[in-house]
């Protein structure tokens, strides 16, 4: 059976328009990280005796973090830091056929140092020097809907097919072709020309060094997540409740990043099909939801932000979503109206009080924010950060003590607390 590409959840795979007959490597379902991806290219091609390069280096704050103004950026042009840009990486060679039977234990002993990633090059050795794979790291600036991001990949790709994988904060993408030297000069330029896809420092980076370069592992504090396609997405409750309330939240958080670089649409969308799935754990449990509906829990998850972070009025929620959603949205959304301290001693003491399905959106907006960390934000910003999800955490556990979500929450917590304090030996 042919997988459907699906954006931004789902096994990320790409079929050629080419051949319709053409059948991902792997179940649709299956969940595949950036080394089975590279493994089952090489495969596919035969490039068992080719060479590949493997190339460690340090992660850090994200550029643009670091140099947020314009004269930040210019005054850098003649830091050692710009020098450092025209230096192409260097890395170990590595045959096609030992790599093929990596595994991610394996890339650590490729790591120059405990905090570096272990990326790998597009450029190709080997007797045969058969050019480029084609790898491209996408930057999303905006939220794209999927049916567009979909469209947009197949036209770079010239309808070939590919692999999409998700990261801390945006995409990867591993074309299932190969390409020579010009082939791989168009594929950075045309992916740079979209202006809406490519980070500009990614793609001349890649124009300077002569290759492509994309991470195959996490790093110990920032992009700690290693890239992968993700398990299929839980589906939107049909209705027209929940698709007026999707719309509704893209149109108001459409150009929002969060404060690791991320869409802050594509947190939405996270803490929805959580907070069904936490619903969906509940009512398994015999848990009484009030009547709630899983339509209603999605639609708060998508809304949750909205009267916080956007100039969306309460009565805009009651028009779209209808007043029970409304109330829920109200319950986890604090009010700026007030002063920062009573702001939120307030916003405690209603978490305390909320209604089971309200504890329920905030459980998963707490999971998707834990998720959601890249080390990038500071450890002090995250240490902080930290005590307030415990505290939450205690206002909300009545009832969600023992779920998946929750016990998920705690247990990223502690592991955030370890890699901090390794951070500062």
């Amino acid at each position: 059976m042919q997988a459907e590409f699906a954006l931004p959840a789902g096994s990320q795979w790409l079929p050629s328009t080419h051949d319709r007959s053409t059948s991902p490597p792997h179940r649709a379902d299956d969940w595949v990280n950036a080394l089975e991806v590279l493994q089952r290219i090489i495969e596919r091609h035969d490039l068992q005796d080719e060479t590949f390069t493997l190339v460690s280096h340090r992660t850090s704050i994200g550029w643009r973090l670091r140099h947020p103004t314009a004269e930040d950026r210019i005054e850098r042009l003649s830091s050692t830091e710009a020098a450092a840009d025209d230096r192409r990486p260097r890395g170990a060679r590595v045959q096609g056929r030992s790599l093929v039977r990596f595994g991610m234990r394996d890339l650590d002993g490729y790591r120059s140092h405990p905090d570096h990633v272990v990326s790998i090059s597009s450029r190709l050795g080997g007797a045969r020097q058969r050019g480029h794979l084609a790898l491209m790291d996408l930057h999303l600036d905006e939220f794209v809907p999927p049916d567009r991001l979909r469209g947009a990949i197949r036209a770079l790709c010239e309808e070939r097919a590919a692999w999409l994988l998700r990261t801390d904060r945006h995409y990867h993408v591993y074309g299932d072709f190969l390409l020579d030297q010009d082939e791989w000069m168009r594929w950075n330029v045309r992916f740079q020309m979209s202006l809406a896809l490519a980070d500009a420092r990614y793609v001349g980076h890649s124009l300077l060094w002569g290759c492509n370069l994309l991470r195959l592992n996490a790093g110990a504090l920032h992009q700690i997540r290693v890239p992968s396609t993700q398990p299929e997405a839980t589906a939107a409750p049909p209705g027209p409740l929940a698709t007026a309330a999707v719309q509704l939240a893209q149109r108001r958080h459409t150009r929002q990043l969060r404060r690791g670089g991320g869409l802050v649409v594509e947190h939405l969308r996270e803490v929805a099909e959580q907070a069904v799935a936490i619903h969906a754990e509940c009512a398994a449990r015999g848990i009484g939801l009030d009547d709630v509906t899983a339509e209603q829990v999605y639609a708060c998850g998508y809304l949750h932000d909205c009267l916080e972070d956007t100039n969306t009025d309460f009565e805009d929620v009651v028009r779209v979503a209808g007043a029970r959603v409304a109330y829920l949205v109200g319950q986890v959304s604090m009010d700026k109206r007030l002063p920062m301290r009573a702001r939120r001693a307030a916003y405690n003491r209603q978490l305390a009080r909320a209604s089971l399905a309200a504890r329920i959106v905030k459980l998963a907006d707490l999971l998707s924010n834990l998720r959601g960390l890249t080390g990038q934000e500071g450890r002090h910003w995250i240490l902080r950060y930290l005590r307030q999800v415990e505290s939450h955490q205690r206002l909300i556990r009545r009832q969600l003590v023992g779920t998946s979500a929750y016990n998920e929450a705690r247990d990223l917590i502690h592991r955030w607390r370890v890699t901090l304090r390794q951070s500062v030996r």
